[in-house]
């Protein structure tokens, strides 16, 4: 039976679970490069587990990193976080369960397998945000427990791992950002082991400590500049909502396609893009709720003992598209000289002195007023003044 099993190559796939259900018919186009990249996924050794838990080998990856060249980076991304997306959901087809661990209410382990070989492989693409909270998303919904565990541990798993793959500055910010969030949510022991060893992992990559990237690894929320976020609904002109920061808070502000501003979302954005205004919305409340949660985060790295490398403090905080609209409005102590950002760039308090020369070693700590001299905290409060900086909190004043 072993041997007449193993010349079979069809289907890839079996029946019932929504996902690959998609996938067959996705499939019956008769893709061949799709047909051998899932034939690669479904290349699973069954011969004793866990191997098959184990993580790819590098000759794996390549050929894999090959095949989604052929097809394209943008297709693979867009095809198999569709197929992602519903490997959640109940079966069409019930599986017989005569072990009493709730079975038929999981995944085909098989399908299971290969459809977490096939996340492994979103881990070696181009990374933007879809990808990276479409992969944290789906290590939620497939941790839901059902009868006998969660619903869909290997892909689950997979998600984290492909999370955990994602390279890049800005890819490697947003990833995190996204483990962070799972680290505060996830409860299941095994999953939450890996997530932590991806969080230390990336930490250590960006040079950082563990809880500086557990304060400050936050989500981009859609905003493609620091403080703001322009989001075009419809057609050019179109409606537009506009996501930026103010202060402490979130504010959104709505116009027209005559670039009126107006109270709020024009009724041809409710009625006609209704799932678009949606997300729009989730991603104003959810920024509003971080914002309080960064600025107590930043307040407490007046005591903190541990500095900032220069070039990690760039990218996580100074230049981060969310945490560097409070920050810029903060003095900082950059290689021993006191740095306040205005005009575009970080300028030494007393600007007559020229920018101290910096690469991404150099040390950076939060101004502590408390521990500096009267005069120093005097300069500080005029050259604040002078610039017109709003502070998260007023830093200069203890």
């Amino acid at each position: 039976m072993k041997k007449f099993v193993a010349g079979l190559d069809q289907p890839l796939l079996n029946r019932g679970d929504a996902w690959a259900d998609r996938a067959l018919a996705d499939l019956s186009a008769g893709d061949a490069d799709w047909h051998e990249l899932v034939a690669h996924a479904a290349d699973v050794t069954w011969d004793a587990l866990p191997p098959t838990w184990a993580a790819p080998t590098p000759e794996w990856e390549q050929e894999g990193h090959r095949l989604l060249v052929t097809i394209g980076p943008d297709r693979a991304r867009e095809v198999i976080l569709g197929w992602l997306t519903l490997a959640h959901l109940p079966r069409a087809v019930s599986l017989r369960d005569r072990t009493g661990y709730g079975r038929e209410q999981r995944g085909d382990l098989y399908n299971s397998m290969v459809l977490r070989r096939l996340v492994w492989l979103l881990g070696l693409l181009p990374p933007d945000e879809q990808l990276t909270r479409g992969l944290a998303d789906a290590v939620e919904a497939n941790l839901r427990k059902v009868p006998g565990g969660p619903r869909n541990r290997p892909v689950a798993e997979g998600a984290v791992h492909a999370l955990s793959r994602l390279t890049g500055t800005e890819a490697g910010v947003e990833a995190v950002a996204q483990l962070v969030r799972l680290a505060a949510r996830v409860t299941h022991k095994p999953t939450a082991q890996q997530i932590t060893a991806a969080i230390d992992a990336k930490a250590s990559a960006l040079q950082a400590t563990r809880e500086q990237v557990l304060e400050f690894a936050v989500p981009s929320f859609g905003l493609t500049e620091v403080g703001r976020r322009v989001q075009r609904f419809g057609e050019d002109p179109g409606d537009t909502g506009i996501l930026r920061i103010e202060g402490t808070s979130a504010a959104v502000e709505w116009r027209n396609g005559a670039g009126t501003s107006i109270g709020s979302p024009p009724t041809a954005v409710k009625q006609g893009l209704p799932e678009q205004l949606k997300q729009f919305r989730e991603s104003a409340k959810e920024l509003g709720r971080t914002l309080p949660a960064l600025t107590s985060a930043l307040q407490r790295q007046l005591s903190a003992r541990q500095p900032w490398r220069y070039g990690t403090w760039r990218v996580l905080v100074l230049d981060h598209v969310v945490v560097g609209a409070l920050a810029r409005g903060l003095l900082w102590r950059v290689d021993g000289r006191l740095c306040g950002y205005a005009g575009g760039e970080l300028h030494p308090v007393d600007d007559a002195v020229t920018p101290p020369r910096v690469g991404g070693g150099e040390l950076v700590r939060l101004w502590d007023p408390a521990s500096s001299p009267p005069g120093e905290v005097a300069a500080a409060r005029e050259w604040l003044a002078r610039h017109g900086v709003t502070q998260p909190f007023p830093q200069a004043a203890w």
